[in-house]
C-alpha cells in the first residue's frame, strides 16, 4: 500500500490519524491472518509521502491521483521490508520535525512508534532515497518489523552491463 497526503495549499494531514490508519491496517492484516488460518500471513509493505498531485479521472471514470508525488510514494513503499513502514525524509522532516523520539497516537489502543534511520536505499532507475522506519508497538507488542530490521535495499546496489568497453 502506498499512502500519499493529499495536501491542498496550507492544509495539511493530521499526522497522528495517517499512523492510526497504518496501525488499523496491520490489525487488519493480522486479523485477516488468524481468520484464514494462513501459515505466512499477510505481510504488508507501507510507505508514506506527502506533496502535490494532480487529480484525473481514469479510464473507468474513477476519481485518482497521478504524478510525482504518489511515484515517490510507491518507491518508499518497494523499499520496504514484509510488515515494515517507512516514511520519507520529507514527511519526517515536515510532521516530525526531525526528532526521531518514539510517539504515542491515540488510536483506540495504546499505540506508539519509535522512528528510525536515516536509511539511504536503492530505489527505481538506481535512485537512492533517505526514509525512515516506524516501528509499532500496542501495549508492549510490536506489530510492525523491528526497529533494528534496516530496509533489504538499503545495501542493494544497481549494476547495469553494456556494450561500451
Amino acid at each position: 500500500m502506498a499512502v500519499a497526503f493529499l495536501e491542498e495549499s496550507a492544509i495539511k494531514w493530521d499526522f497522528a490519524r495517517v499512523m492510526c490508519l497504518a496501525y488499523r491496517l496491520f490489525t487488519w492484516a493480522s486479523e485477516q491472518q488468524k481468520k484464514l488460518k494462513l501459515v505466512e500471513g499477510l505481510k504488508l509493505r507501507i510507505g508514506i509521502h506527502g506533496g502535490p498531485f494532480v487529480y484525473v479521472t481514469d479510464i473507468n471514470g474513477q476519481p485518482n491521483i497521478c504524478g510525482d508525488t504518489i511515484n515517490f510514494t510507491q518507491r518508499v513503499m518497494d523499499a520496504a521490508n514484509a510488515d515494515q513502514l517507512l516514511i520519507s525524509q520529507h514527511i519526517f522532516d515536515a510532521y516530525l520535525t526531525g526528532d526521531p523520539k518514539p510517539r504515542k497516537f491515540d488510536c483506540a489502543d495504546e499505540v506508539s512508534f519509535s522512528f528510525h534511520g536515516p536509511y539511504d536505499v536503492l530505489a527505481k532507475h538506481g535512485r537512492r532515497i533517505t526514509v525512515y522506519s516506524a516501528a509499532g508497538d500496542r501495549n508492549g507488542e510490536l506489530f510492525t518489523a523491528p526497529a533494528d530490521d534496516e530496509p533489504i535495499s538499503k545495501g542493494q546496489a544497481l549494476l547495469t552491463l553494456t556494450s561500451l568497453s
